[in-house]
């Protein structure tokens, strides 16, 4: 197993949750945007005891309210979608196929590793081989940590694994979601402000 890439996109309100219709549209966005769900992707739902895999969009809205109905909102939700990217993102990141998760947490979830800049009030890049943090915000001249880790009710992750990362040219030119179509779509589908913190491992 090499490196391990992880790019997590989470709501900078630690008390925002995704449920419901915004919850559906997300999907909706992450599946024209980002991973062909329905067209060389697949999802696997799973809420305690509860696990199901589906293959397209409608589905996976349904299996997540049945996943949810039978657990009565007592355990973390998790999908994991894998497979072709869209021809967009596939062009962005270098890499022609993902793996990512959605996570929404019964209660609100500590992200081991991740502090804000107190100069631009960011999350902080870690890199975990050297047990090391910094911020790569362009203008922020000032890197100091915060002390406490953040949190957040749910998140939304990238997986890489190896030198490239989650894409070849995502990691060579030292891309970052914020910014981009991609990110401002799934902003604008949760109807919130959106953090994206990277971390390798």
């Amino acid at each position: 197993m090499g490196l391990e890439q992880l790019v997590t996109i989470f709501p900078q309100d630690s008390t925002h949750r995704l449920v419901g219709p915004d919850l559906a549209t997300f999907f909706e966005r992450v599946s024209e945007r980002v991973i062909a769900l329905g067209s060389g992707a697949y999802a696997r739902v799973r809420a305690g005891r509860y696990e199901d895999q589906v293959r397209n969009l409608p589905d996976l809205v349904d299996t997540i309210d049945a996943a949810r109905a039978i657990s009565q909102g007592r355990e973390d939700l998790e999908v994991r979608l894998w497979g072709d990217t869209t021809d967009s993102f596939g062009r962005f990141l270098g890499a022609r196929t993902l793996e990512c998760k959605f996570f929404a947490f019964v209660s609100p979830h500590t992200l081991l590793d991740a502090h804000l800049c107190l100069a631009c009030g960011w999350p902080r890049d870690y890199d975990g081989t050297r047990k090391d943090s910094g911020c790569v915000r362009p203008g922020c001249e000032d890197d100091v940590a915060s002390d406490e880790e953040l949190r957040s009710c749910w998140s939304f992750r990238l997986y890489g694994v190896g030198p490239d990362g989650i894409g070849e040219r995502f990691v060579e030119e030292g891309r970052r979601l914020r910014g981009t179509p991609f990110f401002e779509a799934l902003e604008g589908a949760c109807r919130a402000r959106l953090f994206e913190w990277q971390a390798w491992s």
